[in-house]
């Protein structure tokens, strides 16, 4: 449980993606994870919910490639807020290749190449809190 005010409110997760189809996608595994989910499709309104909720927020799940930026961006500024968040980026792009092109330092807590199952998701989420 996350403790707000002192007040315990369920665990929940940002979810970032362009992609309406994937988003939803991601918000229904997020939710059977067992968060609440969020869902923003730009780097802009993330930021800014991130900004006013960082404190109920369990780990963020952003998409690589964005309208406004990308995930790698949008990362590095919520932990300028809360450098303790926790992060996974999906990205379309595998390992290999995020970490010898576009998505190169990917610089989040864990990584999920698209398309990605419940179980991947399942998976990283289970390391990412963990860690």
């Amino acid at each position: 449980m996350n403790t707000l005010r002192g007040v315990d409110a369920p665990p929940a997760a940002l979810v970032v993606d362009d992609d309406s189809q994937v988003l939803s996608m991601a918000c229904i595994m997020v939710e059977k994870v067992g968060f609440i989910p969020y869902g923003c499709r730009t780097t802009s309104k993330a930021l800014d919910y991130f900004t006013e909720n960082h404190s109920t927020i369990s780990f963020v799940i952003t998409d690589y490639s964005l309208p406004d930026g990308n995930g790698k961006e949008l990362i590095r500024k919520m932990r300028e807020i809360d450098p303790s968040v926790r992060t996974i980026i999906a990205s379309g792009y595998s390992r290999d290749d995020a970490e010898t092109g576009p998505g190169q330092d990917m610089a989040a807590d864990q990584f999920l190449e698209k398309p990605y199952t419940f179980s991947d998701l399942k998976e990283a989420v289970a390391r990412l809190m963990k860690g």
